[in-house]
């Protein structure tokens, strides 16, 4: 795995992983997930000494919006990448003792095989983590942690009191664009506001 560079976005808890693709006539081969060249890194400490322990893959048609999603006990932190199609990700901090507490960062992702590079996200543990799909897609993600339903949580991505502010303009209106007529779970459109997150049994095991 050779990782090209690791970048922070405006909410610097989540990074950019790059990693280079070896390509040629035929296609191209990278290798998209080493556990030893993640957890040495010292931009990304906040996963040493942790495990990825499962891999999820979702099909999503283009008008979805998914998340805002948190699971704590195991405590996930997410390693995501795009295999197909063309999405937004979206990161909102929810750690109430933070100085950005209740901003959400973006970040773009376009499937492109003839790249000579593939982006990937880290999203850390305290962050609620969803998707707005442009182009129907597979995401794949890996998890320090085993799936446990008493643990999850669903934050609305529209709950009035998220700060969109360090949000690129494109990005946003692309996000308000699809949530005029969203394709959405049951469980996402029932998903509780921030404001009721801090008063939520779950809260206070996310600082």
């Amino acid at each position: 795995m050779k990782i090209l560079s690791i970048s922070p976005l405006h909410l610097p808890d989540v990074k950019v992983v790059r990693v280079e693709r070896f390509v040629d006539e035929r296609g191209y081969f990278t290798e998209i997930m080493r556990e030893s060249h993640l957890t040495s890194r010292p931009e990304l400490s906040c996963i040493r000494g942790k495990h990825f322990q499962q891999a999820n893959e979702s099909v999503s048609s283009a008008g979805t919006i998914r998340g805002l999603h948190i699971q704590v006990n195991p405590n996930l932190d997410k390693y995501l990448r795009l295999i197909s199609g063309h999405i937004i990700d979206l990161a909102l901090d929810i750690r109430q003792n933070s100085p950005t507490f209740g901003q959400i960062c973006t970040y773009e992702l376009k499937s492109d095989p003839d790249a000579a590079y593939e982006d990937m996200l880290l999203i850390p543990f305290g962050f609620a983590h969803g998707i707005a799909v442009i182009e129907d897609c597979r995401v794949q993600y890996f998890q320090t942690g085993d799936w446990n339903g008493d643990g999850e949580a669903s934050i609305s991505p529209h709950s009035p009191e998220i700060d969109w502010s360090g949000v690129d303009p494109v990005h946003r209106s692309v996000f308000e664009s699809l949530s005029k007529n969203p394709k959405m779970s049951e469980k996402d459109k029932m998903g509780i506001s921030l404001s009721q997150w801090a008063t939520h049994r779950l809260a206070p095991f996310v600082q």
